[in-house]
């Protein structure tokens, strides 16, 4: 049996995957973990409060898996908090993948750079230099933690009873990202404002559709998990033509998709990491949008339009309520009167 919790983490990712085997054994995959919030944060009076994440961690359980999809900040800053603020974490996680750069730069065969790694600060000063912490890498060696080699498209993976094909990254998109990654740089969904105020019959395939070109994205792990039962795809912030790449490798077609129990959409919703050739290989009912909206107007409604023109009854789940209203209108429950909006998942 397998649960899934897609926890308020911000404009970010944090995801929660527990799984029990046939003998009551449960184990438990968090991927990435927000922003600092997801963690703690302080509020007006100067108190910390716990968010969705240390809520998890307060019930004793252990990360059997960690996996960082990416570098990014909105994936990677909550795990950075509760290492920072929990004496015990290592303690609490037993096996982590993250392509760091070291290991990037071994399986590249190119030189190592520091710069390109994850930072973890050791000051409280959240501006502290590469000489004031120490990286991940290093962190999870120094504490016996099993770090994986790269992990990459193509992959087929086994744990805990669990399948993973591993659909991104793939070597040209691990080598883009260790060229021309820029420490606190950001993609190319920076507008200002949304789109929400076009309504959804507005859009239509003949969009051009522009893809992502972020190398940290481009770097993000993604990947279709498997029990005996169903599948379920995970895509961090990837990119689409990496997946779709993948998935055909795997034998899926147009005719003959993968069958998903949900996809968790790539960049939160971004109309540049969703295609329609994405969406014609994968069967599902269920849409999962990771953020709040706070930045970079995710999600997007072209994106949102794209797979509602794909799948008239989607169920679009949001882990955050008050984007419904936001972002859909009267008249495009009128237009498309099938679809669904949810708020929370268990799966």
């Amino acid at each position: 049996m397998i649960c899934v919790r897609a926890l308020k983490a911000g404009y970010g990712d944090c995801i929660l995957v527990s799984h029990t085997n046939k003998d009551d054994q449960t184990f438990n995959i968090l991927i990435d973990g927000g922003i600092p919030s997801t963690y703690q944060k302080k509020n007006k009076k100067g108190k910390y409060e716990d968010g969705d994440l240390k809520k998890e961690l307060n019930k004793n359980i252990n990360i059997d898996l960690l996996i960082l999809t990416h570098i990014d900040h909105d994936h990677i800053a909550g795990i950075i908090n509760w290492l920072r603020n929990d004496a015990n974490a290592f303690s609490k996680i037993k096996k982590v993948w993250f392509n760091s750069g070291e290991i990037i730069s071994s399986y590249l065969n190119k030189k190592y750079d520091v710069r390109k790694e994850l930072i973890i600060p050791i000051a409280e000063n959240t501006d502290t230099s590469i000489k004031q912490g120490k990286t991940f890498s290093h962190l999870c060696k120094q504490n016996n933690i099993s770090f994986e080699s790269v992990i990459k498209s193509l992959d087929e993976l086994e744990i805990f009873g669990l399948r993973f094909k591993i659909l991104s990254p793939n070597s040209e998109k691990l080598e883009i990202f260790l060229d021309e990654w820029e420490a606190d740089s950001y993609s190319l969904d920076t507008a200002l404002e949304n789109d929400y105020g076009n309504r959804l019959a507005d859009f239509s395939d003949d969009n051009i559709f522009s893809e992502d070109d972020s190398p940290s994205n481009g770097s993000s792990i993604a990947f279709v998990l498997s029990d005996e039962n169903d599948n379920y795809l995970f895509l961090g912030d990837s990119h689409p033509s990496v997946v779709v790449e993948s998935l055909k490798y795997f034998g899926y077609t147009k005719s003959k998709p993968l069958h998903a129990k949900f996809i968790k959409l790539s960049h939160h919703g971004s109309r540049n990491n969703t295609s329609k050739e994405l969406l014609e290989l994968v069967s599902t009912e269920t849409y999962i949008i990771s953020t709040n909206g706070s930045k970079y107007s995710h999600p997007h409604k072209e994106c949102l339009s794209r797979i509602i023109r794909h799948n008239p009854k989607a169920n679009l789940v949001f882990n955050y309520e008050h984007l419904d209203e936001l972002i859909f209108t009267s008249s495009d429950k009128k237009d498309y009167p099938d679809f669904t909006i949810s708020y929370s998942l268990e799966q």
